[in-house]
């Protein structure tokens, strides 16, 4: 190997130690190494030495490996532990790697003290590197969720073999709901969805399942609090091997704002166009023409509005538009 590893050898046997430094370089490791015997040793030489692996016999006068492993997981160190003994049975060695143990080696064995080191370091690369990518996958899970809930956006996932459906928290707070139900079915969706609406989603649903294609379709749904919104539904189905689609995974999005937008400019349009109307058929009344129109528009854009207020609308409209006189007279 060759970055350099600090070995943390627990051994009361100097000779013994120097096996195991010698089986080390045979193995070409590069390291450095120290003994220790006792329990204090110990302890200082895992917050001094901060080693990168523990080699321990089993027992020693007062201490041994069974102490020596619980001290190393109250310091919350996460490096290989290997038993190396002359007198540890298999049973003893099981026992030890239940407990958290990374491997075990007879003294008469140190040939393969190499790979075990080997196998070991490798084992605590590996764990890292699942650490460091469980990590990140928890924030960029954090970052998605975020997301959704911002957009209001709820994620589920329809299983086509036992029709069970699991989703986000956020799919359940659209229909009204503060924590996530027990179980959600197709036919409880059908129940939010208003009665004039739900034959053609039940349609544009089955056409999806049956033709394995795209899902996608907008509709209105009662909230458990009897208001009505409206919903974004999309999905599609997940191919496995097998090459048959077993799910289908999708999203519901609270689109209610939109959709009011959406009215206020189709209402404000559809003034345009009667006032532009108005004007080319009223083109000798101008003034008749704005009085009507200034009407027109208010009650398209703040709906309907009372004789008073037209008459106010009206009255300021013409005042605005009435063209300036000027008296002057004419010689002949």
């Amino acid at each position: 190997m060759e970055n350099k590893i600090r070995v943390l050898i627990v051994e009361d046997s100097a000779a013994d130690a120097e096996l195991v430094v010698r089986a080390l370089g045979q193995e070409g490791f590069a390291h450095t190494a120290k003994r220790v015997e006792s329990k204090e040793a110990f302890r200082k030489a895992l917050q001094e030495f901060a080693p990168d692996i523990v080699l321990c016999d089993y027992k020693l006068p007062g201490f041994g490996a069974p102490e020596a492993l619980e001290m190393l997981k109250k310091e919350g160190l996460k490096i290989p532990f290997i038993v190396v003994s002359g007198t540890i049975g298999e049973e003893v060695a099981v026992e030890m790697l239940k407990a958290g143990t990374t491997d075990y080696l007879m003294k008469d064995k140190l040939s393969k003290l190499g790979s075990a080191i080997k196998r070991a370091m490798e084992e605590v690369r590996e764990r890292a590197e699942r650490k460091e990518a469980e990590e990140a996958l928890r924030e960029s899970e954090d970052s998605l969720q975020f997301a959704l809930d911002a957009a209001k956006i709820g994620a589920w996932d329809l299983d086509l073999k036992d029709h069970s459906i699991s989703r986000t928290v956020g799919h359940d707070h659209i229909f009204g709901y503060d924590t996530v139900l027990p179980q959600w079915t197709y036919e409880m969706f059908l129940e939010h969805v208003l009665p004039e609406d739900r034959a053609e989603v039940d349609r544009e649903f089955q056409k999806a399942v049956s033709a394995r294609d795209e899902l996608s379709f907008e509709c209105r749904v009662r909230h458990t609090d009897g208001e009505i919104r409206w919903i974004l539904v999309a999905g599609r189905h997940t191919e496995k091997v097998s090459g048959r689609a077993q799910h289908i995974t999708g999203i519901v999005q609270d689109i209610t704002e939109r959709k009011a937008v959406e009215e206020a400019l189709k209402k404000l349009a559809n003034a345009k166009s009667r006032f532009t109307l108005m004007v080319s058929h009223e083109f000798r009344s101008p003034l008749a023409v704005i009085k009507g129109a200034v009407a027109l528009v208010a009650e398209e854009i703040i709906g309907s509005i009372n004789d008073e207020q037209r008459d106010i609308l009206c009255n300021s409209s013409a005042r605005g538009s009435a063209p300036s006189t000027s008296s002057h007279t004419r010689s002949d």
